[in-house]
């Protein structure tokens, strides 16, 4: 059986994961995944997992074992770059990575498709400036690899199973501690620095994945897979190789991993060795099982010290060992956000592009009382916000009355999603402009009471404050500055005063700035980051033939398959995920959703998707191609269409930044965008709103038409 018509995937290695090998750890550099915080790192570095390896050392190196027919191999390509050696199996050919101008990343430094299916070594070696045309510093920099692996032969299904630290499952010997990190699956991980201390697992698989903590004081371990013979690695990569319990990674990296195993029972162990005291933490187990088995004849099936699936999704398989199949294909894109074109292909596994970004991959949301810890620390900073918008648009006071199930259209930015899910009887909020110490009172106050002495309470309060302008939020145009209900209202204006009756009027933006506000900063823009991550690594799953059977699975089938693997993902559905197919005897728009046939060969998917969580709503729309069976890649009018409207993309990004001025408003980009489009004589539709809390303004527009 041929690899081209197995379920195969590509399993990613992080210059992290301790099944690479660096002789001298000493002559690398990598930066302290620890600093600046990891959630920061993440939505903001180019490199996989926010860490690399880099060297000036002539001859410095990394090597790797692996089972599998096709290896890719990632870097950086700039001015600073010399040459370097790649060596298969003993045979070493040279490349440069000397470029004038800082190649665009992930960067593909070497790539070999044609390998045997067997165990193979790999080694990378720093040559510094060592040919004619290496103008540069002779740096090398590594960021990550990919290998190609077969879970299954054509036509099986293929389970994952997570075995955290804490499963029955796994037999310890020795002394294990236990510790809890909002990263650790599950939540917890278990480390040990006794020498001999042991863990093992029995199970029946094709595939193994061993996940752990990596910290400067880790050391050498064994792994031993069935009757083999042990295998040793070394944990300490990071940080030059300087011992202690610096530079740690939290985010579990890849320990051991084997794949090509037959359908017999198998056990593994691992041992830590403890040299000069050195630890071991321990994240979780996922193996991976076939509905068939079928491996290929391998010089050492049992022991490919191979990969890790931060871009497969073996990693972020549930805890409930429920079938979450990763993709068997490489989902190639060549998109900008938010548009992508991936291809679901069952007969060919295309390897990467160097233009091609890295695969999204799932990593788990934080626990719900993470999240929680998390809201109430922006809702803080929005509530020490209120107070200058009310000084900006020169109101003293905001009152907010709602009943419960008929609340404001600012209470949800108000309180935490995770815990607090409607006003409890009547609740009212008063922020206020003035100052706390002086006036001793609340900024808010807030009462959740359904007797009338609230009222007596709420009036002795504005006596003391003694406001000269007071904000409702009532506005016929925009429903978020129109949260005060009819009847409440009445109730409100009719109990306070009539002094401070007259002074109460309403500012539409004064809820509006409320509710827009990007309170948390950077780790807000990093949570909504992680969340989008997730949603491109899930599309990915979904577009790809571990979900759709052309000719069987229909529109409706991936819309429900969505839906359910939105819930193991710690988040919740923002919108009914919406899917449609476009091809040859399809309605095309704006019918496109009256197809309730089958997704064929040939077909276009589009799909329309979000989630929810820590009340950030984030929106994606993907669109992907099934090739053909005489096909290796879409349509190249699909390919020219995704190409124009990157294009647009790139002219609406282009005006859309930071510190706008006061006249560049959305309706400023807007017009920009048309009048470039009309220089470039280009159609197309421009879709833009915000995403975040609550949020979703429309506007659809293209030049000359009216608004839709």
């Amino acid at each position: 059986m041929s690899m081209s018509t197995a379920v195969n995937t590509n399993v990613t290695i992080d210059d992290w994961d301790s099944i690479l090998s660096y002789p001298d750890p000493t002559q690398w550099q990598t930066p302290d995944p620890q600093s600046p915080p990891l959630a920061t790192v993440l939505a903001t570095t180019p490199w996989l997992d926010g860490t690399y390896h880099q060297t000036s050392v002539i001859n410095a190196s990394i090597a790797l074992n692996f089972e599998g027919p096709a290896i890719y191999v990632f870097g950086a390509s700039g001015p600073s770059y010399g040459s370097y050696a790649v060596s298969i199996d003993g045979v070493e050919s040279s490349y440069s990575a000397y470029a004038a101008a800082n190649a665009s990343l992930p960067y593909l430094l070497y790539s070999n498709a044609n390998l045997t299916y067997s165990n193979h070594t790999l080694v990378l070696r720093n040559l510094g400036a060592a040919q004619a045309s290496d103008q540069g510093a002779g740096m090398f920099l590594f960021d990550f690899l990919l290998t190609t692996v077969q879970l299954g032969p054509a036509g099986a299904t293929i389970t994952n199973t997570t075995v955290e630290d804490n499963d029955p499952l796994l037999k310890y010997n020795s002394t294990w501690t236990e510790e809890s990190g909002p990263l650790f699956s599950g939540g917890t991980s278990i480390y040990t620095n006794t020498s001999g201390a042991s863990v093992s697992l029995t199970f029946n698989g094709t595939a193994l994945y061993i996940l752990g903590d990596t910290v400067n004081n880790h050391g050498a371990y064994t792994v031993t897979l069935d009757n083999g013979p042990p295998q040793t690695y070394n944990a300490i990569v990071g940080c030059e190789g300087v011992r202690g319990k610096i530079c740690e990674k939290t985010q579990p990296s890849l320990k051991y991993f084997a794949s090509n195993l037959d359908s017999n029972e198998h056990t593994v162990t691992l041992t830590n060795l403890a040299v000069n005291g050195s630890y071991f933490d321990l994240d979780r187990f996922i193996y991976t099982t076939p509905s068939q088995y079928a491996p290929i004849p391998s010089s050492n099936p049992s022991a490919s010290a191979a990969s890790k699936t931060s871009s497969s999704s073996a990693t972020s398989t549930p805890k409930t060992s429920a079938a979450c199949k990763p993709p068997n294909i490489d989902s190639t894109s060549l998109m900008k956000v938010p548009l992508g074109l991936q291809t679901i292909d069952s007969h060919s596994h295309s390897p990467p592009h160097s233009d091609h970004p890295p695969k999204s991959r799932f990593v788990p949301l934080p626990k719900l009382k993470q999240q929680d810890a998390l809201e109430k620390q922006w809702i803080q900073k929005r509530f020490d916000r209120v107070p200058e918008i009310l000084k900006k648009y020169k109101y003293d006071v905001l009152l907010m009355s709602q009943r419960e199930y008929a609340e404001d259209t600012v209470f949800k930015s108000l309180v935490p999603s995770t815990t607090v899910f409607a006003a409890r009887r009547r609740t009212i909020y008063l922020f206020h402009a003035r100052n706390v110490t002086e006036f001793e009172v609340a900024n808010p106050t807030v009462w959740i009471d359904n007797k009338p002495t609230v009222w007596d309470e709420l009036n002795s309060v504005l006596e003391k404050l003694n406001p000269k302008k007071i904000a409702v939020n009532i506005d016929r145009d925009i429903a978020f500055a129109d949260g005060l209900h009819t009847g409440e209202g009445e109730a409100l204006l009719g109990n306070l005063t009539h002094k401070f009756r007259r002074r109460v009027s309403s500012e539409r933006m004064i809820p509006i700035e409320i509710v827009s506000l990007r309170a948390g900063g950077e780790s807000q823009l990093a949570a909504f980051k992680l969340m989008t991550e997730n949603i491109w690594a899930m599309i990915a799953e979904g577009f790809s033939l571990a979900v759709i059977e052309p000719g069987v699975t229909t529109a409706d089938d991936l819309v429900w398959w969505f839906r359910d693997r939105i819930q193991t993902m710690n988040a919740t559905t923002w919108f009914h995920p919406i899917v449609n197919v476009y091809g040859p005897g399809k309605p095309g728009m704006p019918d496109e959703g009256t197809y309730t046939g089958p997704i064929n060969e040939g077909d276009m998917v589009h799909v329309d998707v979000g989630i929810t969580a820590m009340n950030i709503n984030t929106d994606t729309q993907h669109i992907g191609y099934v090739l053909r069976s005489n096909e290796t890649a879409p349509p190249e009018g699909l390919i020219n269409g995704l190409k124009k409207a990157n294009e647009l993309q790139d002219m609406v990004r282009k005006y859309m930044k930071k510190g706008f001025k006061r006249h560049e408003t959305g309706n400023w980009v807007l017009k920009k965008v048309w009048a470039e489009m009309n220089r470039k004589k280009m159609d197309g539709l421009i879709f833009c709103h915000p995403v975040g809390e609550q949020i979703a303004f429309l506007n659809i527009k293209s030049p000359g038409s009216n608004w839709q």
